[in-house]
């Protein structure tokens, strides 16, 4: 060990080490210790000391030699020189990464022209091209990955290759950590630059990027993205701070199984976080998006399959969640609100889960399902103030149940709370099912939920429609806007409305049964003046409270339902006195069924002479 250092009393040095350095007076002629004043002590590798002082120094000695300590004064630390510069000697920040580097604005940076210098880094920028520098500390890693740590300070990205790579920016390699100091550490696009990939990854894994800030420069040059990944998997982004590029904030190409999570993406050009082509597990979740120009989140445009969007809250873009292409994925308890125009927009996306979220404000509608998306599941959404809640055109076969849909329609106009219409000739929404929804409106005049022509089969059931935009308190109503039906075998289950399920017609059956099967609604056409035997029933139905309405639809023959074990008929004004009741063409008979397959008991509810 070589150490350098001055004394004012060369007989109290003496003395000093004559205690000190050697336990017993023998040592002090050994010709192993050699000493004097100013010059270089040697000491062995057997010799112990219990304590070394050193003249604290204001400033770095000058023409060091490797192995030379001394205690700074200023920053209160002991330095050592390696042969090549200034370390700091068993300091915190040796221990937090593989590699450091300085920004040029970095504490305790000292530049001559362009060569800069940090004792606490390993690599030293000077405010150009300082991806290089970052790029030869990943390079200097172990094989097997390690931890690059730039220090607080700006550190200006270009497209300025190292040597040997092929993508510009910061190029990580397999389970690299890059992590800063926080927002103190700025990765900024160059004045003027175009085409820069802050952060950019291809065709590796484990890696993680993590407590620092990228800013596109107000959005300096073009084409700009801050953290680009291709064929990246099994990596982390979190705790980043990605503003204002010129392209996108976060972008994912052909990459699986990353976490996107607790970062703030604010102000950049197209969007905020795009994946792209990308499937199979992808988690994007609590991260803060606002004011990200087209969209807060895209997932498309080709084939992104089975990622999950949660727990974001996405504000003042054109939209705030977007499919385009992609199906099969969840989005569940985001916050989107006062984007421009949707809320979440599902195009061309089969096959989507959007549940609990909350979307209030959108300059158009709160969730639109376009374009063949079927079999989608929109289910427990709270929607506050949209002009159109839901729109569902040209998809098929999906559900809808349980949102909340609240004072849409600003400024009292004619905005529905859910609408199921076709785009185009030929491009209907068919068979639907909109179901348990809550739909409130006090001041509209839209429709609660509005079903378009050419759409076919759709079925609500259950759905509670109210508010003064809906129906009129007064009895009568004088309108009632909770309901419009143009489609064709709209099925209703519903507080508003209820549709009997029909069968084709039926003809009794030799032995004059009637069987309800699953249809709640017979035409009877019977083939002859035909009157049921007293001996006979009309078969069970599938459980108590199922109704049962027959007609007669017959021009000439007359039907008769006897007043027997299986059903029970109220009097009628016929000829004879008896129970039994004829239909004629267009009279009606409505029953309920008991329940009880063992009596056998259909009950007469209702009962309606149409024919002349």
């Amino acid at each position: 060990m070589n150490a350098h250092f001055k004394t004012h009393n060369s007989k109290f040095l003496i003395i000093i080490f004559a205690l000190c350095l050697v336990p017993c007076a023998l040592c002090l002629v050994s010709p192993a210790l050699l000493y004097s004043q100013n010059a270089q002590l040697t000491v062995p590798s057997d010799v112990r000391t219990e304590t070394m002082i050193l003249n604290p120094q204001d400033s770095e000695p000058t023409s060091p030699i490797e192995g030379q300590i001394y205690y700074n004064n200023t920053d209160n630390r002991l330095y050592y020189h390696n042969g090549t510069a200034w370390k700091i000697f068993a300091g915190p920040d040796t221990n937090v990464a593989t590699r450091i580097v300085a920004a040029v604005n970095s504490q305790n940076t000292t530049c001559v022209g362009a060569t800069c210098s940090n004792p606490r880094a390993d690599y030293s920028c000077n405010g150009i091209d300082d991806q290089q520098e970052i790029n030869r500390a990943i390079n200097d890693l172990p094989a097997g990955g390690g931890a690059v740590y730039p220090l607080e300070g700006t550190y200006n990205i270009s497209t300025t290759l190292l040597e040997g790579e092929t993508l510009n920016g910061i190029v990580p390699h397999n389970n690299t950590a890059i992590i800063g100091t926080g927002r103190g550490t700025v990765l900024r696009v160059a004045s003027g630059a175009s085409g820069v990939n802050v952060i950019n990854a291809s065709s590796i894994t484990g890696i993680l990027i993590s407590q620092l800030m990228i800013d596109g420069n107000s959005k300096t040059g073009s084409n700009n993205s801050g953290i680009y990944f291709t064929f990246v998997t099994n990596s982390k982004i979190d705790k980043v701070w990605v503003e204002n590029m010129s392209n996108s904030g976060i972008r994912l190409l052909t990459s699986s199984n990353n976490t996107i999570t607790n970062n703030n993406v604010q102000g950049n050009y197209q969007e905020g976080i795009h994946l792209n082509s990308s499937s199979a597990n992808n988690t994007i979740s609590h991260n803060y998006m606002e004011s990200n120009g087209n969209r807060g989140i895209h997932i498309g445009s080709y084939l992104c399959w089975y990622n999950i969007i949660s727990h974001n809250e996405i504000k003042n873009s054109t939209y705030g969640i977007r499919f385009t292409s992609s199906g099969y994925n969840t989005v569940s308890h985001n916050n989107i609100q006062n984007n421009t125009e949707l809320g979440i927009d599902i195009n061309t996306a089969p096959g989507n889960i959007i549940s609990s979220n909350n979307i209030q404000n959108s300059g158009s509608t709160g969730i639109y399902l376009y374009s063949q998306s079927d079999r989608t599941v929109i289910s427990n959404n709270n929607l506050q103030n949209n002009k159109w809640g839901i729109v569902v055109t040209w998809s098929s076969n999906s559900t809808i149940t349980g949102n909340i849909i609240y004072k849409n329609n600003p400024a009292a106009a004619a905005y529905d709370g859910i609408r199921v219409g076709e785009r185009d000739a030929g491009q209907s929404s068919n068979y639907n099912i909109i179901s348990s929804n809550r739909i409130y409106d006090s001041a509209g005049t839209g429709y609660g939920i509005n079903i378009l022509a050419n759409c076919i089969g759709n079925y609500l059931l259950g759905n509670l429609i109210d508010g003064a935009g809906y129906i009129d308190s007064a009895i009568p109503p004088s309108y009632d806007r909770r309901i419009r039906d143009l489609g064709t075998n709209t099925t209703y289950t519903d507080k508003a409305k209820l549709t009997f399920q029909q069968a084709a017609s039926q003809n009794p059956g030799p032995d004059g049964t009637i069987n309800p099967g699953t249809y709640t609604y017979i035409p009877l056409n019977p083939n002859l003046t035909y009157t049921l035997n007293t001996t006979t029933a009309i078969a069970n139905g599938k459980s108590g409270g199922d109704l049962l309405l027959l007609e007669n639809i017959n021009a000439t023959n007359v039907i008769t339902i006897p007043n027997n074990a299986t059903t029970k008929l109220s009097p009628k004004p016929l000829p004879g006195g008896n129970r039994n009741t004829t239909l004629v063409k267009n009279d009606t008979l409505s029953l309920i069924w008991s329940g009880n397959e063992t009596v056998g008991n259909w009950t007469e509810i209702g009962y309606s002479k149409n024919s002349p």
